[in-house]
C-alpha cells in the first residue's frame, strides 16, 4: 500500500468517525480500525491524531466548497439557480450529511484551535475569490461582496437546515437572486 493511499484512507476514516461520532471519538485506534490499518500508521503518515483530525476536516471543507464551485452554471444560466442549489441542499444524502457534520464540527473546533481556524480561513478566502471571479465575469455588481454574502449564507443556511429541516429558504433565496441580478451599468 502506498503512502498516498494509506494517508487518504486514514483521512476518509477520520472524516467518517468525526461525522458519525464527533471529534473526540476520532482516536488513533478508532480511525485505524475504521481504515483497517495498524494504529502506528496514523503517526507514521500524518504525525499525530490531532493533525489527522485537522486534515480530515480541512479535506471535507475543501471538497464541499470545491464541489459547489465546480457546479457553477454555464455563462448564460442564472447564477441565482446555482446559489439555490448550494443553499437548498438535500441533507438526507450520505455525502451531504457527512459534509454538513464536518462543517458543524469545524465551527466548534476552530474557536479553540488557532491552526485549524487559520487553515480554514485560508481555504474560505480561496473559495470566495473563485466565486467572486465567476460573479465578476457575469457582470454582477460588487462580486466580492456578493461572494462573501453567498459564502456566509451557505454556511448559515446549512446550519439552520441541520437544526430545522423544515426551514423555508424561499424568501432568503429570492433576496439572493435579486442581489445577483444587480449588474454593473
Amino acid at each position: 500500500m502506498t503512502t498516498v493511499s494509506t494517508k487518504s484512507r486514514l483521512i476518509e476514516a477520520a472524516q467518517a468517525v468525526i461525522a458519525d461520532e464527533g471529534w473526540a471519538a476520532a482516536t488513533t485506534r478508532r480511525v485505524a480500525d475504521y481504515a483497517q490499518v495498524n494504529p502506528g500508521l496514523v503517526h507514521y503518515h500524518v504525525g499525530s491524531i490531532e493533525q489527522l483530525r485537522r486534515e480530515a476536516l480541512l479535506a471535507g471543507i475543501d471538497s464541499f466548497f470545491s464541489g459547489s464551485i465546480a457546479a457553477l452554471p454555464e455563462p448564460d444560466a442564472p447564477v441565482g439557480s446555482w446559489v439555490r442549489s448550494l443553499i437548498d441542499l438535500d441533507l438526507d444524502g450520505p455525502e451531504q450529511t457527512r459534509s454538513a457534520r464536518l462543517l458543524q464540527e469545524s465551527l466548534v473546533l476552530a474557536g479553540r484551535d488557532a491552526e485549524l481556524r487559520d487553515r480554514i480561513a485560508t481555504l474560505l478566502v480561496t473559495h470566495r475569490e473563485t466565486i467572486a471571479g465567476v460573479l465578476a465575469s457575469r457582470g454582477v455588481a460588487d462580486p466580492d461582496g456578493a461572494a462573501s454574502t453567498i459564502s456566509a449564507l451557505v454556511d448559515g443556511a446549512l446550519l439552520h437546515r441541520m437544526l430545522d429541516p423544515s426551514l423555508d429558504l424561499t424568501p432568503l433565496l429570492a433576496n439572493v437572486e435579486r442581489m445577483l441580478g444587480a449588474r454593473h451599468p
